[in-house]
């Protein structure tokens, strides 16, 4: 047994040996702490669509201590690519060092380059662009190559050609019109065209199903519609290359009938206007070319008019009932407008009548020539109108009979259909008393 004198020696003995290990150890933690990595910058950069650009292979690392090392990085992806524009993240991975380190690659594409449009003579001296400015999304404005498709242009023939350009970071195609004109401006010969416009207060009047090539057939014109043919000569040069239609047309004109067809030029356009019903050939004669055109006209009378309908049987109503055109016309639902039965015409036609309705109780009256089940202007005939007039105590008395007319106890009145055909005369109405 250890006595408290021999004890206080042994703790001292004890202390001092535990100093003297611990000391080598802690001054070995205190270094590996000092030469371990503490940080490593992340790394922002900017390249150009397509630069060549490599992923660093080491980085500078800051060490405990405060001094720096070169360390090796691995990059996840593995390489960098610049084909595209955009901000690219790569993370890095560096042994000893727990946190990833990231590279911002801004890789900027060009946002906008300008069309050409270039005009020259013929024979003339001509070479595509190598180089064309170019904006980039950062706003510079740079000078980059270009290639062309084709890859040349040629001045040996008049006309208008189209190039398309290829910029290597830009993802659209830059256009270049290249117009080259004739010198050669002698009319050699001509050609009669038919005028079709696109838009014109006239279109719905020139006739709609002509085709281009309707000087050389039969063509009909319908005198009721108060329809036309308009004609243009083009003229060529001896390189056959159009000069464009001929805007004081010098021509002589023939008809075989003119009660039927006359010819004039309105406009700079050679239009046949239709007079009566019957077939007539005229002949146009190009004084330039000396070419004529002969043309055979049809011109029919298609004018129908409503002589009466056949109404439904409608008794007067004894209680509350709503009318509308289904009680008075007969007539076929469609996915369309419906078909109407019992108009009766001047002229017996095989196409179905049909109604575009304004309302449940008015509407108008066509011929339905297209077969499509809707109104169409240039091709389809209006033939009239259905209305409705109320006369008499009727309740609510605001004409607003956008679902029908409903008929109510205690009042007292006339409710009268109306047909008018397309001269607003009015045949036989149908009349329905409400006085219950």
């Amino acid at each position: 047994m250890i006595s408290k004198k021999n004890r206080k020696g042994f703790l001292i003995t004890l202390i001092a040996i535990l100093i003297t290990i611990s000391i080598p150890f802690m001054g070995n933690v205190h270094a590996s702490v000092l030469k371990s990595i503490t940080s490593i910058e992340d790394i922002n950069t900017t390249v150009d669509v397509n630069d060549r650009y490599t992923l660093q292979k080491t980085l500078a690392a800051t060490k405990g201590d405060g001094s720096t090392k070169a360390v090796a990085v691995k990059w996840n992806p593995s390489k960098a690519s610049t084909s595209k524009a955009g901000t690219f993240t790569y993370r890095g991975t560096v042994a000893g060092y727990d946190e990833k380190v990231n590279l911002i690659l801004t890789v900027i594409g060009i946002t906008s380059m300008e069309d050409i449009n270039e005009t020259v003579d013929l024979d003339d001296s001509y070479t595509l662009p190598k180089t064309l400015t170019a904006t980039r999304s950062d706003g510079r404005i740079e000078t980059v190559t270009i290639k062309w498709s084709p890859s040349k242009a040629s001045t040996k023939k008049a006309g208008t050609f189209n190039f398309k350009g290829t910029v290597a970071g830009y993802d659209k195609k830059v256009n270049l019109k290249l117009v080259v004109n004739n010198t050669n401006t002698t009319v050699y010969k001509s050609t009669l065209e038919l005028y079709k416009p696109t838009s014109n207060d006239d279109a719905d009047s020139i006739v709609a199903d002509a085709l281009k090539s309707d000087f050389s057939v039969n063509t009909s014109i319908d005198v009721s519609g108060d329809k036309y043919l308009a004609y243009q000569l083009e003229e060529y040069n001896s390189d056959n290359v159009s000069l464009g239609f001929d805007s004081n047309p010098d021509i002589t004109i023939a008809t075989s009938r003119a009660d039927v067809v006359t010819v004039e030029v309105v406009d700079k356009k050679i239009v046949v206007i239709a007079g009566k019903a019957g077939i007539a050939t005229i002949v146009i004669t190009d004084s330039n070319t000396n070419t004529k055109y002969k043309i055979k006209i049809t011109v029919v009378d298609e004018e129908n008019i409503i002589k009466s309908v056949s109404w439904k049987s409608v008794t007067n109503p004894t209680h509350a009932v709503k009318y509308d055109y289904t009680k008075v016309l007969t007539t076929t639902s469609s996915d369309n407008d419906p078909k109407v039965s019992g108009i009766n015409l001047s002229k017996s036609s095989s196409y179905t009548i049909r109604i575009q309705l304004v309302d449940m109780v008015s509407g108008m009256l066509y011929v339905d020539k297209n077969g499509n089940g809707t109104y169409d202007l240039n091709r389809d005939t209006t033939i009239g109108t259905l209305s409705v007039l109320v006369l008499g105590r009727h309740m609510p008395a605001d004409d607003n009979y956008t679902d029908g007319i409903t008929v109510k106890s205690g009042e007292d009145c006339n409710i009268i259909f109306v047909i008018k055909d397309k001269n607003g005369n009015a045949v036989p109405s149908k009349s329905i008393i409400d006085n219950f």
